[in-house]
């Protein structure tokens, strides 16, 4: 199953009740994918695949908890520090003071980002 033309899916989205996913990449098109057996399933062993899911879900929680945070800090500090040098480029004010409230601009004001108004920000569940 692919869910973009070039391999890359970025987002991907149960659905709250149904057994029906969506899925999106880099091109334009949501894809929605649900199941097209003409036969029943057997769906032996179910219940307890999903309650070993749900442990080791829980587990990994516990134990890489943090980790995610980590990164996220690490990815945001190395995105401002990289930006840094592309408004020294474009002669902005505050460009070169790393201390200045000038030099940790949102998302929403920056120009170089491509949020428009096809820009799609996916949520986790």
């Amino acid at each position: 199953m692919e869910g973009d033309k070039g391999g890359v899916v970025n987002c991907l989205e149960p659905h709250p009740h149904l057994p029906v996913l969506a899925t999106s990449g880099l091109d334009h098109d949501v894809k929605i994918w649900a199941p097209t057996a003409e036969t029943t399933t057997g769906l032996k062993g179910l219940k307890e695949v999903m309650k070993k899911n749900k442990r080791e879900r829980d587990e990994d929680s516990i134990r890489h908890g943090d980790q995610y945070d980590t990164q996220l800090l690490w990815f945001l500090m190395r995105h401002m520090r990289n930006r840094r040098p592309q408004r020294a480029r474009r002669g902005e004010a505050g460009a070169g003071d790393g201390d200045s409230d000038e030099s940790w601009s949102s998302a929403d004001s920056s120009d170089e980002d491509s949020t428009g108004p096809d820009h799609v920000q996916c949520m986790s569940s």
